[in-house]
């Protein structure tokens, strides 16, 4: 290809570029200048704050409860539980109830009073120890 025809061609190149250029520029402009496009944008910007400051209280409240939270957990003295100030009351001084021995033992329980006869126990056999040997 000569120099000629390669100049020819990046010069049409550029000229359709430029066209599409000046094009687009135009439609952009023309959409700028329209008031209902700036109606529609004040619109959704003010939208848009609104959920942002929303968005941005609700957060600083969940912040703010975690703080408390977290203060409450590390001021509590162990073993107490949160809301008492660390003074046990009577209730907790009592001893737990006992549970009643109808059916309402947990599932491993149940399990072991199924078993049934009684493990006899070897009393002449000495106990395994871990390392000696006898």
């Amino acid at each position: 290809m000569s120099d000629t025809q390669w100049d020819k061609r990046l010069f049409d190149f550029l000229k359709r570029t430029s066209e599409e250029i000046k094009a687009e520029t135009q439609r952009i402009v023309s959409e700028i200048q329209d008031p209902e496009k700036h109606r529609q944008v004040k619109e959704s910007l003010r939208e848009f704050g609104n959920w942002a400051k929303q968005t941005a209280e609700e957060a600083a409240d969940m912040v703010e409860a975690a703080i408390k939270k977290a203060e409450t957990a590390f001021t509590q003295p162990v073993g107490t539980a949160p809301g008492s100030n660390g003074k046990k009351d009577e209730k907790s001084q009592t001893s737990p109830p006992s549970r009643p021995s109808g059916g309402s033992g947990s599932p491993r329980t149940a399990r072991k009073k199924k078993s049934g006869g009684s493990k006899k126990s070897r009393t002449g056999a000495p106990s395994k120890t871990i390392g000696r040997r006898s």
